[in-house]
């Protein structure tokens, strides 16, 4: 049981169907595609974006029913930034031929908060994030090969205190791709998974797996032999759930910006089998010519 791929005859951008009977947690709760510009929009009035238009609102394909899932388990309805300064910028004729977001480096960042993208009043998703169950595929391409610390991927839990547990894909000062798993609750401290892979300037997808302790996998054009397979997670529950204002997720931002082009952020609130991993990559690798 997964999911499989098909075309759609009204856009170039992929359709996820469920086999068989859907599970409770079968589906991505995180799909956000700036290839697919029926989606992201200029203003709040939902006007599709045009080229060097400021994004103002991204949907969540993975609440959509156009696109195979709703519900409140999505992490979020969608993704928002009202502050001018802080939009990123929709921009054509990306990696072959693909629309983008282009992100700063600065301040620009899209978020959905428990008030802002939620599922309902004051909950921001009813999902919760496990930091050792947890598949994330994205497209993006680095404007420098020296980013030091980016972000692609920012996930801020509250600890039900006055703490926040960050979950946080990108790049960290080493100029390596790397995932931070941080756990303020109990302060038994951090982990990262290193993909042990330098930054470059080309566009390139990236898959990550967190899973049992040991078995993690962060690797760079479905090639499992550029990345690691045998990195560290962490056995924690990011709760999204809790009426906090601590609770939020960004793209393009976390502790510091993306400077440079993303276009598809995928996650997936399980680890997926080796078959729908494999048959995600190839439709990814081939939508965007890699």
């Amino acid at each position: 049981m997964g999911l499989s791929i098909s075309k759609q005859a009204s856009s170039t951008a992929p359709k996820f169907r469920k086999k068989g009977m859907s599970r409770m947690r079968g589906g991505p709760v995180l799909w956000v595609d700036f290839t697919d510009r029926r989606t992201v929009y200029s203003d709040g009035s939902q006007t599709v974006a045009n080229d060097g238009d400021s994004i103002q609102v991204v949907e969540n394909k993975a609440y959509d029913r156009r696109f195979g899932r709703a519900g409140d388990n999505s992490v979020a309805t969608s993704f928002h930034q009202t502050t001018s300064n802080q939009k990123p910028t929709f921009r054509n004729g990306g990696q072959n031929g693909k629309s983008y977001a282009l992100f700063n480096g600065l301040l620009n960042k899209l978020e959905a908060t428990k008030t802002v993208g939620n599922v309902a009043t004051n909950k921001l998703t009813d999902t919760r994030i496990a930091g050792n169950s947890l598949t994330v595929f994205f497209v993006a391409k680095n404007a420098t090969a020296t980013p030091t610390r980016d972000s692609i991927l920012s996930i801020q839990a509250s600890d039900g205190a006055s703490g926040e547990d960050p979950l946080t894909i990108g790049t960290e000062s080493n100029n390596h791709y790397q995932v931070f798993l941080g756990d303020q609750s109990n302060k038994s401290g951090t982990v990262m998974l290193d993909s042990n892979v330098q930054a470059t300037t080309n566009t390139e997808l990236w898959t990550v797996i967190l899973t049992t302790d040991g078995a993690s996998s962060f690797y760079r054009n479905g090639d499992t032999s550029v990345g690691t397979t045998s990195g560290a997670s962490k056995d924690h529950s990011y709760d999204l759930t809790i009426n906090s204002a601590s609770t939020h997720v960004h793209i393009g931002r976390g502790i510091s910006g993306w400077e440079g082009h993303i276009y598809e952020v995928l996650a997936f609130n399980e680890v997926l089998p080796d078959k729908e991993v494999g048959e995600i990559e190839r439709h990814l690798k081939q939508k965007y010519n890699l």
